[in-house]
């Protein structure tokens, strides 16, 4: 038919970065508009999150009754209940999905009356109870791989043994999960470096050269400095050892406190965590710079194999060359500012209705009309389609 437009081609798969995790496998995005499957409504004062493949709903517990939080993991096919748990009554603080989508687990915290926060954390396989105490308000932080859970608790950081759910190491310094290392950051004492996930002793540790931020990214660890002035300067380290691997050969754009990914195999991109913070790609191997540039890159992502920076400004979005920084092709937002990426796809809010928009040319896939709901509600993707939370229930949609 004269003036019809090509067919579009199907989503392809995706990666996204993850800090904890590096880059880690998207749900594909359905090829066509998907539809309502299921709904399940939230009790008064609950919550639910999706991650990966696990669906998790909380509903408070009544503190005068004695009746406990209750947990459940919901089936993204048919939002049936695959299993059942409890934690302590009271109002629900956060509720998290930490861990590999292969080796999920579930956090609860709970603000228990006259008590710290209550923190029960659950095997998102089978709702085995992996740890129950008191957590660090105002927010926990929970992180966990297959083989350890790490738990943020009044008296230090946790590391427990997902197996036995023995108590491994406890510590008060500042350590975090990062792409599957336990790095330790202290920068008032200038200290950085990685400690053994399973014992939370130092495999290696440099002491005395200041610097902003450290970051893993699989086998470096990288570290931005800020330097006098609008420039700052960047070093990598081998994550197992501690050896200096290089020294970034030209001055930064105030990268100082960033946050540092991998763009495809062989480039990392530092992009500043300030305000008036650029971005800069260094090559993987030298630290030599490729190319900088006043971007805020939202979401490091390989399509199709192919590395894709994409940018979401107040009034655009844009997909990125990884090579050279260029504006590939940017799109008016448009009420884009709740968005999430799936594989092949950028699902984005168009007034009510949640639009694909396929990567990595913008174009629009399909819409579905309503589902985007009050300013409130969140989507995300789920394995052939996405699902929507809002203050009164769970909706899946599916081809």
């Amino acid at each position: 038919m004269l003036g019809s437009r090509a067919p579009l081609p199907p989503p392809v798969p995706s990666q996204t970065w993850s800090a904890d995790f590096g880059l880690v496998d998207l749900p594909l995005a359905p090829a066509t508009a998907p539809v309502e499957r299921w709904r399940v409504a939230l009790a008064p004062g609950g919550t639910a999150r999706v991650q990966g493949s696990v669906i998790a709903t909380a509903e408070p517990g009544k503190v005068e009754t004695a009746e406990p939080t209750t947990v459940r993991r919901l089936d993204p096919k048919t939002g049936a209940t695959m299993w059942t748990a409890q934690a302590p009554p009271g109002s629900i603080a956060a509720l998290q999905i930490v861990g590999p989508d292969s080796a999920p687990a579930v956090a609860v915290a709970v603000a228990v009356p006259g008590r710290e926060l209550a923190l029960t954390v659950i095997d998102g396989a089978d709702a085995r109870p992996l740890w129950d105490g008191e957590a660090d308000a105002p927010l926990p932080i929970v992180s966990a791989t297959a083989e350890m859970l790490i738990v943020d608790t009044p008296r230090g950081q946790v590391g427990i043994d997902r197996a036995s759910t023995e108590e491994r190491w406890r510590t008060r310094r500042d350590v975090r999960l990062q792409d599957g290392a336990l790095l330790v950051e202290e920068p008032k004492h200038s200290t950085f470096g990685v400690l053994d996930l399973a014992t939370g002793e130092p495999l290696w540790e440099h002491t005395g050269e200041p610097f902003g931020d450290a970051s893993v990214v699989g086998d470096l660890v990288v570290v931005t400095r800020k330097e006098e002035g609008a420039r700052d300067s960047a070093m990598a380290y081998d994550t197992t050892t501690g050896e200096p691997r290089w020294t970034a050969p030209a001055s930064l754009p105030r990268v100082g406190r960033s946050s540092v990914a991998a763009s495809g195999a062989d480039a990392l991109i530092l992009e500043g965590g300030e305000s008036g913070g650029n971005t800069a790609v260094l090559d993987r191997a030298t630290g030599a710079v490729r190319w900088e540039g006043e971007h805020v890159v939202t979401d490091v992502l390989t399509v199709g194999g192919v590395p894709t920076p994409l940018e979401v400004g107040e009034n655009n979005i844009t997909v990125l060359d990884a090579t050279t920084g260029a504006d590939l092709v940017t799109v008016p937002m448009r009420g884009y500012e709740r968005f999430t990426v799936a594989g092949g796809a950028v699902y984005g809010a168009d007034g009510d209705d949640v639009v694909a928009r396929g990567l990595p040319d913008l174009e629009e896939r399909w819409r579905v009309p309503g589902a985007a709901g009050p300013d409130g509600t969140s989507f995300s993707p789920v394995t052939g389609g996405f699902v929507t939370i809002g203050t009164a229930d769970v909706v899946a949609y599916m081809p």
